[in-house]
């Protein structure tokens, strides 16, 4: 490598390595904006999707004359309190009990029996992906019935297959 000038070899090409990547920005800048930019599109629409039922709910519920009285109303009932404690009450045993056996659960898989893991985080996910499929089941038997009924009572002939 040879200087022009004054100045080391190693501050000559420190400069040229400078002037090359100055000229274009990286690669994986501009796909980090994109990635970004995405991210923040889907946990706007995330927070939409959760917060405009809500506030559709509070601006419907403000209609009644005079103005909060459905919230008197609702927190004058007794049935209405006993509901919300017990509810609560629910809630809390629920976290509790859910902590107490989860948390001694992932210790003792993670250190003593690592080779049960895959089982255990199945087992884990039951609960989350059985009420879906039997939502759909049960939905589909009553699609199917109706279907028939329908057919029965217009004098057609409908042959439906599926989930009986």
């Amino acid at each position: 490598m040879t200087t022009q000038g004054s100045g080391s070899p190693s501050i000559v090409a420190t400069k040229t390595l400078d002037a090359l990547t100055a000229s274009r920005p990286p690669a994986t800048s501009r796909r980090r904006t994109w990635g970004s930019l995405v991210w923040w599109l889907v946990f706007l629409a995330g927070i939409l999707y959760f917060f405009v039922p809500l506030y559709a709910t509070f601006v419907f519920s403000l209609r009644a004359q005079p103005e909060f009285a459905a919230y008197a109303n609702v927190f004058d009932d007794q049935q209405f309190v006993a509901s919300l404690f017990y509810s609560a009450a629910i809630g809390i045993v629920t976290i509790v009990t859910s902590v107490l056996i989860i948390v001694p659960t992932a210790y003792w898989v993670r250190l003593r029996l690592p080779r049960l893991r895959p089982v255990v985080e199945f087992v884990t996910l039951l609960p989350f992906v059985i009420p879906p499929v039997i939502l759909v089941f049960g939905l589909t038997w009553i699609a199917m019935n109706a279907i028939s009924l329908l057919a029965r009572g217009s004098g057609q002939r409908v042959q439906v297959t599926g989930a009986r």
